[in-house]
C-alpha cells in the first residue's frame, strides 16, 4: 500500500511542478498557450490568473509541490496514519478549491480536477493502509 501512496504522491507532485512550469511560461512570455487551455472554460491559464491561485501570498501549485514531496518522504519511511491525515485536510481543501473554480473562477482547470481525483485516491489508499 506504501508503495502505492508513493507513486499516487509522486504523480500529484509531477502535476504541481508542471503547473509551476505553466505558471512561469505565462509570466515570462505573454504568447505561451498551454496545453491544458482548451477553451473559456476549459482553461488552466484562468485559474492560474485568478485571486484564488495564490493563498497568503504564496502560489498553491508550491503548497501542492511540498505537500506531495513531503507524502512521498512519508510513505518512504512507512508511516501511514500521517499520511491518512494529510489526505483528509487536502480532501478538504479541494472540496473548498472545487467550489471556488466551478462558482467563482467558472472554469474547469484539467490540472486542479487531476489533483482533486489524486486527493480522493491518497485519502482512499491511505485508509486502507491504516
Amino acid at each position: 500500500m506504501l508503495t502505492l501512496l508513493f507513486i499516487i504522491a509522486l504523480c500529484g507532485l509531477l502535476i504541481c511542478i508542471y503547473g509551476d512550469y505553466i505558471e512561469r511560461s505565462l509570466q515570462t512570455n505573454p504568447l505561451y498557450h498551454p496545453v491544458c487551455d482548451i477553451s473559456d472554460r476549459v482553461s488552466c491559464t484562468a485559474t492560474f490568473k485568478s485571486p484564488y491561485g495564490k493563498l497568503l501570498g504564496i502560489k498553491n501549485m508550491w503548497v501542492g509541490m511540498a505537500t506531495y514531496g513531503m507524502i512521498c518522504i512519508l510513505a518512504y519511511l512507512d508511516m501511514s496514519v500521517p499520511i491518512f491525515y494529510i489526505s483528509l485536510c487536502l480532501v478538504i481543501i479541494s472540496i473548498g478549491l472545487g467550489y471556488l473554480l466551478l462558482y467563482k473562477i467558472k472554469s474547469f482547470c484539467p490540472l486542479c480536477i487531476a489533483l482533486y481525483i489524486i486527493n480522493i485516491a491518497l485519502l482512499i489508499v491511505s485508509y486502507r493502509a491504516l
